[in-house]
């Protein structure tokens, strides 16, 4: 399956990323946050593109422990989440943002 998704998995892809959540016209967009090990509990998180938690802070950016997959498109990450990521399929939990 071809998805419309963009995803940001290398700690060497974090600018890449700030690039994508800082374009004007991703603004309105999404991403899901997902840490590798599969073992917080509500992650996959679904973030806006504009949360202050997923593009403010550089800690918060991909790391060995944390991938990003963004897109504009808020069902695709949902339906990428549940198809996509390894560990157990689960929908992913929204962030207070949303």
């Amino acid at each position: 399956m071809t998805w419309n998704v963009v995803v940001f998995d290398k700690p060497e892809e974090s600018k890449k990323y700030q690039e994508w959540v800082s374009r004007e016209d991703c603004k309105d967009g999404f991403v899901l946050n997902v840490d590798r090990p599969q073992s917080i509990e509500d992650y996959p998180k679904l973030h806006s593109a504009k949360c202050p938690f997923i593009s403010n802070s550089e800690k918060n950016y991909v790391s060995k422990r944390y991938y990003k997959v963004c897109s504009l498109d808020r069902n695709e990450l949902e339906r990428w989440s549940l198809e996509s990521v390894d560990g157990p399929r689960k929908a992913p939990t929204p962030c207070t943002c949303l």
